[in-house]
């Protein structure tokens, strides 16, 4: 679906009150401090790029971030380190330095804060491990079905996970609930007196994916950007830092989602904030929402170029491919989740119409970002074991 009301309108206060670049630059300079902090690969494919009769290929690979698999600790970082500060300067009136609250003088301060949310894993983990790091405590909110791989990666980051009978919403549900009652702040698109600002905070920590591509790639530049869809917060980061550092000029911005989750696809085709068509599953899981972030959509609403959806078998052959290296390229640890942009950019290459609509031709240069490696591996393994005529039950 391409986006009618792409470029319609200039990116203007309402999207810089969210994303601008001096907020990008800050969640910059914040997470850039944590000792671990380092760029991660970008993976040039020239095999692929070949396949798919594009110009070139690059994978920004998530699956090296923090030690987490997933670029959800760029955001839970940004807004973590923001919430502490706001906290010890307001309750206890210190004047902070954030290389001092890093290195750990305020931990008998902050092992008195605890921040929740409720998760299907990736970002429960990455709020675990920011708050370890900065002595804080934790509590995570998981429905009964998330994996217990899962569950045991964010109880080894220390923090506490409930186990919530019912689906995520109701998870989510019970951690506003108990956090209201109990004085926990929650690290979400939840709005809490005194951390409005929360949600924004966390996108622009996703903007740092982008400011490190435009470092990788120098002199080159994107002509495209295929990005996981989900809420839109990780896409919305991306398509504004390219705004805002372009004036809207390339790339093109393309969201892919799974068919049984199109909650931003039908957002473009209404023009208006919209639902996802259906309430299916779907093994990308962490792509299943019913609805877009609303300051998502501010921004994506003109800066999206397309959403494309693709079917769980379709993502599967993917997955499939780029962890063997069928493609000829080297093998790369990517996730079921973090599968979706490379899905969704070789499917769209194998028909000539849909490349038309996308503008993608053989000069193109191209980004995918896979934005988680292998968060559990029996997971992965049960999914790469099995055949093809099953998928459709998924």
């Amino acid at each position: 679906m391409r986006n009618s009301n792409f470029k319609r309108e200039v990116y203007g206060l309402k999207q810089r009150a969210l994303l601008d670049t001096k907020s990008f630059n800050h969640a910059y300079s914040l997470v850039n401090s944590l000792p671990d902090y380092a760029e991660t690969p970008l993976i040039q494919m020239p095999r692929l790029s070949e396949l798919l009769d594009i110009g070139s290929l690059y994978c920004k690979y998530e699956g090296d971030r923090f030690g987490g698999s997933s670029f959800k600790s760029l955001g839970l970082s940004s807004a973590v380190i923001v919430a502490v500060e706001r906290i010890l300067t307001n309750t206890y009136k210190l004047k902070v330095e954030i290389s001092d609250l890093i290195a750990g003088k305020y931990k008998i301060e902050t092992s008195s804060i605890t921040f929740a949310a409720a998760t299907s894993g990736n970002h429960g983990y990455a709020l675990a491990w920011i708050s370890s790091q900065l002595g804080a405590k934790c509590k995570i909110y998981c429905a009964t079905d998330v994996s217990k791989n899962r569950i045991a990666r964010i109880e080894s980051m220390g923090a506490e996970v409930i186990s919530v009978e019912g689906s995520f919403d109701r998870a989510v549900e019970l951690c506003n609930q108990q956090s209201q009652l109990h004085g926990d702040i929650v690290i979400s698109n939840v709005v809490q007196e005194g951390f409005e600002d929360v949600p924004k905070l966390i996108m622009n920590g996703y903007g740092i994916i982008a400011k490190e591509i435009s470092i990788q790639l120098g002199d080159a530049f994107p002509t495209h950007i295929f990005v996981g869809g989900g809420g839109g917060r990780l896409a919305a980061s991306i398509a504004a830092f390219y705004s805002i550092e372009t004036s809207f000029g390339s790339p093109k911005v393309i969201v892919v989602e799974p068919d049984k989750s199109d909650c931003i696809f039908q957002s473009i085709k209404s023009s208006a904030l919209s639902t996802s068509s259906a309430q299916g599953d779907s093994f990308m899981t962490g792509l299943v929402v019913k609805k877009p972030s609303p300051i998502a959509w501010d921004i994506l609403e003109n800066t999206a170029f397309a959403s494309i959806t693709i079917s769980d078998a379709a993502a599967l052959e993917v997955l499939r491919a780029v962890n063997a290296g069928t493609y000829g390229d080297q093998p790369i640890a990517i996730g079921e989740t973090g599968i979706a942009a490379m899905a969704g950019l070789v499917l769209a290459s194998r028909s000539s119409a849909i490349r038309s609509e996308l503008e993608i031709t053989k000069e193109s240069n191209i980004v995918v970002i896979a934005c988680e490696g292998v968060i559990d591996q029996d997971l992965l393994d049960a999914l790469l074991a099995k055949p093809e005529s099953e998928m459709e039950s998924l």
